[in-house]
């Protein structure tokens, strides 16, 4: 493949969702809400959609819920336009439609009409060299940038099969694009006939409100055919041949990743680490700054399932008392040294990983719930754990 650079020149386009009531009777019940929290909802007066639409128009844009004030609200011929108001800045809805006339055929659907795009987008292809995002097997190389890496960040999903249509539907929502190079890997199981892991495909017909998509085998082809739906868990992921963050990545607004609260008003929704795939063969590296330079205060990256090598060679000063650089891993394989920086290993509530060898000359280290399965190796630097289950030796 080919090394993909991060320019972060993307111009900001604000999301747009529109969301449809149909088939109402009186007193059904419509709500939308945003972080688990229910910012609108109406019972219907009347069978007009424009009726229900309109009450939920009011009720979102007098809504003091800091989620909710971050997006407007309007109506158009009985739909509900929901418009972010920082360009750039996505959001996540969720609709509910409660039968309360007995008929039981409501429905509330919605669509992402206008996608998010901007410089701090990992998904937006203008932000990376030749204007096309990291396929499977590209060396990316993150540097000095116009901007950080805060959303689009979801580039590995697990997803289920259906033979009948040849489409994949994704459990999660993963911040794909058209014609973008996958691979598919299985646990527990087999792929769908048909289909290969340490093969690239091409995401063709994808459908972001359905979370659907089929793979091609070429750019733009017809959808592979697979004949059965396989068998236990399938990953389909965007699997980078290596990651280089260089230290002058090092600016206030040069951050990889959210942080836990979004500016001190709700916990952030959106998802924090950037979340990817690594190839097979050769073992890929994951290499972060630059000995004795600094870098980015901030790096969140989760890389479960996956072998590699990572190393940290700098990092800045973390923000929020956590470390500036946070990893998330899941292989006896993914093998950890630490020259400089900071570095913490699932080291929020709930988090747990599993490495291969740990090597630590100098930094500052923060390890919670880590199965460490090849021993410590530490020399320098401060090291503080929690949970840690230890297989191999430990050398201080």
């Amino acid at each position: 493949m080919t090394t993909k650079t991060l320019r972060g020149d993307a111009v900001a386009v604000a999301q747009v969702t529109r969301c449809t009531p149909a088939t109402i009777q009186v007193d059904d019940v419509f709500a939308l809400a945003v972080n688990g929290k229910t910012i609108a909802e109406f019972t219907a007066t009347d069978t007009s959609a424009s009726t229900v639409v309109a009450a939920l128009v009011t009720a979102w844009n007098a809504s003091t819920v800091p989620e909710a004030t971050e997006i407007t609200a309007s109506e158009d011929s009985g739909v509900l336009v929901l418009t972010a108001d920082t360009a750039g800045v996505p959001f996540e809805v969720t609709l509910a439609a409660t039968d309360g006339g007995g008929a039981d055929t409501q429905s509330f659907t919605s669509v992402e009409s206008v996608r998010s795009e901007g410089p701090e987008h990992a998904d937006s292809p203008r932000n990376w060299s030749g204007n096309r995002c990291p396929d499977s097997g590209d060396d990316v190389v993150v540097s000095r940038s116009l901007a950080g890496l805060l959303y689009g960040l979801v580039w590995r999903v697990t997803a289920t099969f259906d033979a009948g249509t040849n489409t994949w539907t994704m459990d999660e929502l993963a911040d794909f694009v058209e014609d973008q190079i996958l691979r598919l890997t299985n646990d527990g199981g087999a792929l769908p006939a048909g289909y290969a892991v340490d093969t690239d495909y091409y995401v063709v017909n994808l459908d972001r409100d359905a979370r659907t998509f089929q793979l091609s085998a070429t750019s733009g082809g017809s959808a592979v055919n697979g004949t059965d739906a396989g068998t236990g868990t399938h990953t389909v992921a965007v699997e980078l041949g290596s990651l280089r963050i260089r230290s002058e990545f090092s600016r206030t607004t040069n951050l990889c990743g959210l942080p836990q609260l979004r500016n001190d008003n709700y916990v952030e929704y959106r998802q924090r680490a950037w979340k990817f795939g690594l190839v097979r063969t050769p073992t890929p590296t994951i290499e972060i700054g630059d000995r004795g330079r600094g870098g980015s205060r901030r790096i969140v990256l989760d890389v479960r399932g996956y072998a590699f090598e990572f190393t940290l060679l700098s990092s800045g000063a973390g923000i929020d008392d956590l470390p500036a650089v946070l990893l998330l891993a899941d292989h006896a394989d993914a093998n950890v040294t630490v020259l400089d920086g900071e570095l913490g290993i699932a080291v929020l509530p709930g988090e747990t990983s599993t490495i291969g060898s740990y090597v630590q000359r100098d930094g500052e280290v923060r390890l919670r719930d880590v199965t460490i399965g090849s021993g410590i190796e530490k020399t320098g630097g401060v090291l503080e754990g929690e949970g840690i289950t230890l297989s191999g030796t430990l050398t201080l």
